[in-house]
């Protein structure tokens, strides 16, 4: 019997390729979003050191120039995490959409597998329902040859 030989195997290989392509750009995704966050974090970080300085220097003179780069300071950081934050909402979209994207992917790749595995399952049930047929033959021909050099015999 020949070979086990799949016909859309070609199409699972491409499916899979294309699974890991989006594996790959939801990594990218996500890592760009982490870049983002820690961004904001460090903003944050900044606002807070920044607003503690403010805050210890009113309770001691009052450099009028200082306080006032100081909340201008205060300011750009609350702008850049707001901005910041907006682009965090962007690359959670993207990473929605290209999660959905590798769902889909996915359920493509498992219908292709499943249909393989079921296709193999039946070649293999082909394969030893023949291999027995055969071995069947083979232990008749055995008995009749037995059987008819007894028939001499008598």
């Amino acid at each position: 019997m020949k070979k086990f030989n799949f016909r859309l195997q070609s199409i699972l290989d491409l499916k899979e390729q294309e699974e890991e392509a989006i594996k790959k750009e939801l990594a990218t995704l996500m890592q760009e979003r982490r870049k983002v966050e820690d961004k904001i974090n460090s903003f944050n970080n900044d606002k807070d050191q920044m607003q503690k300085k403010l805050e210890e220097s009113e309770k001691k003179t009052v450099d009028l120039v200082k306080a006032l780069r100081s909340r201008e300071y205060l300011k750009y950081l609350q702008d850049m995490i707001a901005d910041l934050k907006l682009k965090l909402e962007h690359w959670d979209e993207e990473i929605s959409k290209c999660r959905k994207k590798l769902l889909a992917k996915t359920k493509e790749k498992k219908v292709l597998a499943k249909l393989k595995e079921r296709k193999q399952e039946e070649y293999w049930k082909k394969f030893l329902a023949e291999e027995q047929k055969l071995n069947d033959e083979l232990a008749t021909n055995k008995f009749n040859r037995k059987d008819n050099s007894l028939d001499g015999l008598i």
